[in-house]
């Protein structure tokens, strides 16, 4: 078996992950998120049925998004966060998200503020240290037309590769009908970033055009103003009665998006720095307000089901302050991490790596001294990279249920208006 013996120093590549190489293959990664959908129940120790704030939009609420051009939303329109087994089935190996036309009752979140209000009368104050000020939280019952499914993560998640596994069930064949928009998406906010989103996708299932976008409002590059990076494809790009991966690989450097394992694009922009913590959310929104579509009350069809396989996030293990050598080693006992620096081999040593896919890296420096083998048959990643601070944390009880953002509905109209 041919071989070849190193003895360099790396301390000057310029780190840009390679486009071809996924974290999935990656040994570097580690899984810090799973959910392959493999039993009968959703686990509701990670997942919450709703977004933070309750029941997105009814009937009192939806005229926030007339801007749009005022097409027919057939309200009162949609109920998110109804009981599991109805919208939300867990059938032993997928997750199934059913849209359902149905005349229901559906509770709906409100904010009177302050709890001492007379409106906050039976309610639940979201902060009874300050009950002159806090907003409570009181559900009301409205009627709506129609019933669907989402989930939200209890974790919320900083830097990672994100990765989905979906399609759609109950399709038109004349797609002109197809008012749906299945989404697979990052969102958060706090008083430092007032918005914060990174879409791995936003699917119009109307003209099957697949697009994935960045919002952030972070003061300190851009203000007031809501910064876009988006991206779209044109029509006819993606079969959604057919299985599909679309992931995201989020780092302080850069932001790629890929689809069915082809890398799609990056994003270097300034203001990503500015993205914080955030849940990930899998919704198929009807009508389509994303892309400012109304839902045609007599041709869509329904039921319509919006099918996950499995929901995967993955980190860079690091070790950012031990400086690593490894004397004598192969690839079965060299452990893939960042560290500091990272030397193997050295004067008497014997490091040989033979099979497999191993990933050498350093913050500072990556050394390949005397003694280092790599055989034919291996695959061996070297770079260095800086090292930074991945997260996942358990949203607090106060995080999960919290009032909308401030101007939710005006900042997300006006961004997604320049998409349309």
């Amino acid at each position: 078996m041919r071989k070849f013996i190193l003895q360099i120093i790396i301390t000057m590549i310029s780190y840009s992950y390679s486009f071809a190489q996924l974290p999935t293959t990656d040994p570097i990664y580690t899984p810090v998120f799973t959910d392959d959908f493999n039993t009968t129940s959703i686990n509701s120790a990670e997942w919450i049925p709703r977004y933070s704030w309750g029941t997105p939009f009814n009937t009192n609420n939806i005229s926030g998004m007339t801007p749009c051009g005022g097409p027919n939303w057939d309200i009162p329109c949609l109920q998110m966060n109804l009981t599991a087994n109805h919208n939300i089935i867990a059938n032993g190996s997928t997750c199934e998200l059913i849209g359902i036309k149905e005349n229901v009752m559906g509770d709906v979140w409100t904010y009177p503020s302050p709890c001492t209000s007379p409106a906050c009368s039976g309610g639940f104050c979201l902060d009874n240290a300050n009950p002159t000020t806090a907003p409570c939280l009181q559900i009301v019952q409205l009627p709506f037309k129609y019933s669907n499914g989402m989930l939200s993560t209890i974790k919320k998640f900083k830097y990672g590769y994100f990765e989905i596994k979906f399609k759609m069930n109950g399709l038109s064949a004349n797609t002109t009908y197809n008012t749906y928009s299945p989404t697979f998406w990052l969102f958060n906010a706090d008083a430092n970033t007032p918005w914060s989103e990174i879409d791995i996708y936003e699917i119009n299932a109307k003209n099957e055009i697949f697009t994935n976008n960045i919002h952030v409002n972070y003061p300190p590059i851009n203000g007031a103003a809501v910064s876009d990076d988006q991206f779209s494809t044109g029509a006819n790009a993606i079969n959604l009665s057919q299985w599909h991966t679309a992931a995201v690989n989020w780092t302080p450097d850069y932001i790629d998006f890929y689809l069915d394992n082809n890398f799609l694009r990056r994003s270097t922009l300034a203001y990503n720095q500015g993205l914080i913590e955030m849940p990930l959310i899998i919704e198929n929104n009807f009508p389509m307000l994303n892309f400012c579509v109304g839902l045609d009350p007599v041709n869509t069809p329904f039921p319509i089901t919006y099918e996950i396989d499995y929901v995967h996030v993955l980190q860079a293990k690091q070790e950012c302050s031990t400086d690593k050598a490894y004397c004598n080693v192969t690839e079965t006992t060299f452990d893939s991490k960042l560290y500091k620096s990272l030397s193997i081999g050295g004067s008497g040593c014997s490091a040989n790596f033979n099979n497999g896919i191993v990933h050498a890296a350093g913050a500072d420096f990556v050394l390949l001294d005397v003694g280092f083998e790599a055989g034919s048959n291996m695959e061996m990643l070297i770079d260095t990279q800086p090292c930074y601070n991945s997260t996942v944390q358990q949203r607090t009880q106060q995080e999960l249920i919290v009032p909308m953002p401030p101007n939710f509905q005006q900042i997300y109209n006006s961004s997604r208006q320049s998409q349309h």
